[in-house]
């Protein structure tokens, strides 16, 4: 799934600066990477160990970025995008990486794809042309499609994509592992105390120096001013998923960004947002797409089928906001604010 036309709705509120720990102060970045602006959080008695550490974060988030690129010429997904039906020589990292998506797209039955990019050009497409897609140019778009159709050769680091025209779009996963690995980072130049908030995909290093935990707040999705509630984590990561602020328009009527990869349909459930909680960001940022393409039964059934990870999915329905966490959520709520009348 294409993380990038995704609006995440998610927010990090850092509340007081003092530190509780003797000389811990904090020390923070912000760059644009990923296509998204990137901060960098961290508290530590060194000066030059806190910068040092920042600095190293972001180059690796940089390096791992280009990797990963469908546009920069002479990147992994760039070479094996232009090269169809040809084996071809990827970095163990990139080599990692397709390896989850798969095990991904398994997990959600199909719901999370990274073959899916026909389908955002077929509308897009449409889109302009004001006229809804055939089913002819459905059927030729979905006939691209299949991330089990990505063939891997780990004996070489070799990738294969077995479909002509075939591409790979790794928007919906990237941002989180590489984040993952800038938390990594961080924690092997002596950070204890971090947080990394990607555009609202956020993983946080250890616990706040003030309360023993980082506050990350959630937005309503209808009304992203205001702040439904805030979770208390440590050493975890979050990421949301909204099927609501970006959408195509043909003929006055509008369609979802997000697609099912099994119909080639614009998703068309109402749930406005899926937040999930787990233990690494690449988790929670293919988990939130997968959930919000299945809707809230199957996607419920998934994330209790999964040890340490949470969600809180919300849909839209006769103009109110319905909540269906999963069991365990509600323990990270900092204040349990959510209307009961409203959690199913």
């Amino acid at each position: 799934m294409i993380r990038y036309v995704l609006f995440v709705i998610l927010f990090v509120f850092v509340f007081g600066s003092g530190c509780s720990l003797e000389k811990l102060q904090k020390y923070k970045d912000t760059q644009n990477v990923m296509g998204t602006q990137v901060s960098v959080t961290v508290f530590s008695r060194d000066p030059k160990e806190a910068q040092q550490a920042i600095g190293y974060a972001f180059q690796r988030m940089s390096e791992w970025e280009f990797l990963f690129s469908k546009h920069k010429e002479g990147s992994d997904i760039r070479r094996l995008n232009d090269s169809p039906l040809r084996r071809i020589k990827i970095s163990a990292i990139t080599f990692d990486l397709l390896s989850k998506s798969i095990e991904y797209g398994h997990l959600s039955n199909g719901a999370f794809d990274i073959t899916v990019h026909p389908l955002w050009d077929l509308w897009k497409e449409a889109e302009k042309r004001n006229k809804l897609p055939s089913a002819q140019q459905q059927n030729k778009a979905l006939s691209k499609l299949g991330f089990d159709k990505i063939k891997l050769h780990p004996d070489t680091s070799e990738a294969e994509l077995t479909i002509p025209e075939m591409s790979l779009d790794l928007g919906g996963i990237a941002k989180g592992f590489i984040v993952d690995e800038a938390i990594r980072v961080l924690r092997s130049h002596g950070i204890k105390h971090g947080l990394i908030d990607a555009g609202g995909d956020i993983c946080v290093l250890g616990k706040h120096p003030d309360r023993g935990h980082w506050l990350i707040g959630i937005r309503n999705p209808l009304n992203p001013k205001e702040k439904l509630e805030s979770l208390k984590i440590s050493d975890k990561a979050v990421a949301t998923s909204g099927n609501y602020m970006r959408f195509t328009t043909i003929k006055g009527k509008t369609y979802s960004h997000v697609f099912d990869p099994q119909t080639g349909h614009p998703v068309s459930n109402n749930v406005v947002s899926v937040t999930i909680l787990a233990p690494e960001l690449t988790h929670a940022d293919a988990l939130s797409t997968s959930v919000l393409v299945m809707g809230v039964q199957k996607g419920l059934v998934l994330i209790e089928s999964l040890p340490g990870v949470e969600t809180l999915i919300i849909t839209h329905q006769d103009d109110k906001l319905i909540y269906y966490p999963s069991k365990n959520f509600m323990n990270f709520l900092e204040n349990f604010s959510l209307r009961t009348s409203s959690i199913k």
